[in-house]
């Protein structure tokens, strides 16, 4: 997946949690994300903005993620943890079929 249909792919599933993410989708919105904040940073005070308007994308790509990995979403809440389960690689299938 390239960088813009990473991120359209995220826009467009906002707030959904089901299904799975692959690993360039979620890495690829990290980078946006990052990028996008050091940006507003530099030139603007607006990045609590930014934070809040892309919470929601980056939960729902990360719960995703998790999916993909064929792990439950809510392995979210521990970030140590979450992290080195985001390296794994994908499974196919798994029961979090999409």
């Amino acid at each position: 997946m390239k960088f813009d249909q990473a991120i359209r792919s995220c826009f467009e599933k906002y707030a959904t949690f089901s299904g799975r993410a692959s690993r360039s989708e979620y890495w690829y919105w990290i980078l946006f994300s990052c990028v996008g904040w050091l940006i507003i940073v530099k030139f603007t005070k607006l990045f609590y903005i930014w934070d809040f308007g892309l919470l929601i994308p980056s939960i729902a790509v990360g719960v995703r993620r998790m999916h993909d990995s064929d792990h439950s979403g809510w392995w979210l809440i521990f970030p140590i943890v979450d992290l080195v389960l985001l390296f794994f690689p994908s499974k196919d299938p798994n029961r979090f079929h999409s």
